[in-house]
């Protein structure tokens, strides 16, 4: 289990800079104080490390303070898949509540920190307050968004339109959290990016060289401009709101 931090001062839901995006969002003073309660055990895991693995019991979901993740499944031929990226402001944890049983492994790309939250504390809570039940309820309909948008992702879009609305999200994303929408640092190899897409690692190559040519990104190793956007969503034959949130 990763080193757990100490509390820093000045961190909980209402003040954080995520807060319009996680935990208490949606949520009154005195309703995010209630979550901010069961959300106080913070906990640092560096890259490369787990926070769960699947098989463990489901007893917290997590709030990305910073950093990101994936989110790893076990395919029926013992393949692994990347069913999703978490960044800072997500929340994820949600998947095998049904047999209160993890399905998924939750790995850090970079040194990150999450809050932590007893799942059952949260739906004890959820009974109680309408609003929490709500924010419960978004939890498990963004979860399975997400997985339907991957499989019409993965099952009609050509290999250049996954790859745009891939950057596309990320796009989105990085402006929800007040950061440049046009610069993104891949925190994911390019040999990820393939394996969620479900695409070879030389094809995405291919294609990210191939939007450099044509004027619309401009690319060093994991550092992508985005130059120009209206193109890049051309590409994705989508848009970015159809297809968000891989």
């Amino acid at each position: 289990m990763p080193p757990m931090s100490e509390n820093a001062p000045n961190q909980g839901c209402t003040t954080c800079r995520n807060g319009h995006l996680c935990l208490s969002r949606g949520l009154n003073a005195r309703e995010a104080a209630l979550v901010e309660d069961i959300a106080q055990r913070k906990i640092r895991v560096k890259r490369g490390e787990s926070i769960f693995r699947s098989g463990d019991p489901l007893d917290e979901i997590y709030a990305v303070k910073y950093g990101t993740f994936k989110l790893t499944l076990g395919t029926a031929e013992g393949r692994e898949m990347i069913a999703a990226f978490y960044l800072s402001g997500d929340i994820f944890g949600a998947d095998g509540f049904e047999s209160d049983t993890r399905t998924s492994t939750a790995i850090a790309l970079e040194d990150s920190e999450v809050c932590a939250v007893s799942w059952k504390h949260l739906a004890e809570l959820a009974q109680q307050e309408g609003a929490i039940q709500k924010l419960v309820t978004q939890i498990f309909s963004a979860r399975i968004g997400r997985k339907q948008r991957l499989m019409l992702c993965l099952g009609s879009m050509r290999s250049e339109e996954r790859v745009a609305s891939f950057l596309l999200d990320l796009s989105e994303r990085l402006k929800e959290r007040g950061f440049s929408d046009r610069h993104i640092i891949l925190r994911m190899s390019r040999e990820e990016i393939a394996e969620h897409l479900a695409m070879q690692l030389e094809t995405v190559s291919r294609i990210f060289s191939s939007l450099a040519r044509e004027g619309i990104l401009r690319v060093n190793h994991r550092e992508i401009q985005i130059l120009d956007i209206q193109a890049l969503a051309t590409v994705s034959q989508a848009g970015v709101q159809k297809n968000r949130a891989f």
